[in-house]
C-alpha cells in the first residue's frame, strides 16, 4: 500500500505516518517517514501511458486555454501520451543542442538523455521512483510548518529529485511542449507564469493551515492544478506537484496524503478537472482531494 497512487504510484509503504520528531537549524519540530520499508517503486507520471477512451467513458469538452500562451484546445486523451513531445515545428529558436530536447542514444526515443546512460523506460521508471522515496526524506527535513513555498523552492524540489538523473534538473524548461494537440506554457513565459504562481497560489494557501476538508481540498486543488497546468519542467511536473500536496498537507496537520491508483473513470475525472481549471474552476479537482483526505483519515483511523 502506498502514499502515492492517484495520480501516479510511488510505492511509499505505509508503515507509520509523518512524525514532528527532528529539529531543523532553528531548533523547530519537522517531519521524517522511515523509508526503510519502501517497496517496489514505479514512479510513473500518468501522462506516461496513453489511455484508450471506451464508448462507456464520458466525453470531455474541448476548452479554450488563452491562458498560457501557445497553447490551444484539449480534449481527454491530450494529457494522456508518453513523455511531452518537444515541438519541432513551432519552437522560435533551435534547441537542438539542449539536453533537454534530446534523447539516451539506443533508447528508441522513450527515454531523454541523462547523466546514467539509462536506455530502458522501465529501468529509467524504478530509478526516478528510487530517487523520489529518497527526497521525500530529505524534503521532510527542510521544510516547517510556518514555511511559505516559493518558486524557487519549487525547483529546489525538482533539483533534489532528478539532479543525480538529468542535468538540467531544477531548471526550468527552455523547449516548448505539448501532449497530443494541447500546447503547455510556451517556455519563453515560464518565469513570468512562476512568478506570478508565487505571488498568487502559493502566497494564498501557503504555509498551508489546518482547516476544514473543504478549504484544504480548495488550497490543494488550486496550486496543484496551477502547477500542472505551467508545467515548468521538461519531466516530472505532476510528481514534483504531488509532493507539494503532501508538504502543504502535513502543514496543516494531515497525515501523508494516500492516492488511490488511477484507472479507467477515475483517471478520466482527474484529467478532466485539470482542464476545467484553463478557466480557473477548481471545484472538479477539489472533489478529487476531498476524496483523497477523507480516504488518508480513514487509513490512518482518524
Amino acid at each position: 500500500m502506498s502514499f502515492f497512487g492517484l495520480f501516479g504510484s510511488f510505492g511509499f509503504p505505509i508503515r507509520r505516518p509523518y512524525e514532528r520528531d527532528k529539529p531543523n537549524k532553528r531548533n523547530e519540530p519537522v517531519w521524517s517517514i522511515s523509508t526503510a520499508a519502501a517497496c517496489e517503486l514505479k514512479g510513473v507520471d500518468p501522462a506516461a501511458e496513453p489511455l484508450a477512451l471506451t464508448h462507456a467513458s464520458p466525453a470531455l469538452p474541448k476548452i479554450p486555454v488563452s491562458r498560457y500562451p501557445a497553447a490551444s484546445c484539449c480534449s481527454a486523451n491530450d494529457f494522456l501520451q508518453p513523455q511531452g513531445e518537444v515541438l519541432k515545428h513551432k519552437d522560435r529558436y533551435d534547441t537542438a543542442d539542449l539536453d533537454e530536447n534530446q534523447f539516451e542514444p539506443g533508447s528508441r526515443r522513450r527515454v531523454l538523455k541523462n547523466l546514467l546512460g539509462i536506455t530502458s523506460k522501465r529501468e529509467m521508471d524504478r530509478m526516478e521512483g528510487r530517487e523520489q522515496v529518497r527526497v521525500l526524506e530529505e524534503l521532510a527535513s527542510l521544510y516547517d510548518s510556518d514555511h511559505r513555498f516559493t518558486a524557487a523552492d519549487i525547483c529546489r524540489v525538482h533539483r533534489l529529485w532528478l539532479g543525480r538523473i538529468y542535468p538540467w534538473a531544477g531548471k526550468y524548461r527552455q523547449v516548448n511542449v505539448k501532449k497530443d494537440s494541447f500546447s503547455f506554457a510556451a517556455a519563453a513565459q515560464i518565469p513570468k507564469l512562476m512568478a506570478e504562481f508565487e505571488d498568487g497560489p502559493l502566497k494564498r494557501h501557503t504555509p498551508c493551515r489546518s482547516a476544514s476538508t473543504e478549504l484544504l481540498s480548495a488550497a490543494l486543488a488550486e496550486v496543484h492544478t496551477e502547477l500542472v497546468l505551467i508545467h515548468p519542467f521538461r519531466e516530472g511536473n505532476g510528481r514534483v506537484a504531488r509532493i507539494l500536496a503532501v508538504l502543504m498537507g502535513l502543514q496543516a496537520g494531515l497525515p501523508a496524503l494516500y492516492f488511490d491508483n488511477l484507472s479507467g473513470r477515475k483517471r478520466v475525472e482527474y484529467f478532466a478537472a485539470v482542464q476545467a481549471g484553463v478557466d480557473r474552476n477548481y471545484g472538479p479537482m477539489a472533489n478529487l482531494f476531498n476524496a483523497v483526505i477523507e480516504r488518508t483519515l480513514q487509513i490512518h483511523g482518524k
